[in-house]
């Protein structure tokens, strides 16, 4: 069996009932595997740095900013963030980068903050 066999068999099971107990009391979590192996994945992916991570907000919603950003470190196979342009509006808004998957179309199509859109468009300030 290669890791990501093992994390499916038998991490896994326990991690569903680590996030539901999580979930169920509001505690934010992040949790990460490292299970790459020499294998393909099911399309062919390449398998040599496969990870699994999870992240869960709080009871508010909110997730703890170190795990956000713990998280995106970790995704992004430890490059450094891409430069990130926030754009103003003649109304005063500001469309940015969201905060929690900033920006990346792998984490945007997941991401409850900007709901896949991978921007946040900030309200101006009275």
């Amino acid at each position: 069996m290669n890791k990501e066999q093992i994390y499916d068999a038998q991490i896994s099971p326990l991690l569903q009932q680590i996030i539901a107990v999580c979930r169920t009391n509001g505690i934010a979590m992040m949790a990460s595997f490292d299970i790459a192996h020499d294998g393909e994945g099911p399309n062919g992916e390449d398998c040599s740095r496969l990870t699994c991570n999870t992240l869960l907000p709080n009871e508010d919603g909110q997730h703890n900013q170190l795990f956000v950003h713990a998280n995106a470190h970790i995704r992004r196979n430890g490059r450094p963030a891409p430069m990130m342009i926030t754009t103003s509006r003649e109304d005063g808004s500001k469309m940015r980068p969201c905060p929690c998957c900033r920006g990346y179309a792998l984490e945007a199509r997941w991401c409850h903050v900007c709901v896949g859109a991978g921007y946040i468009k900030e309200k101006p300030h009275d």
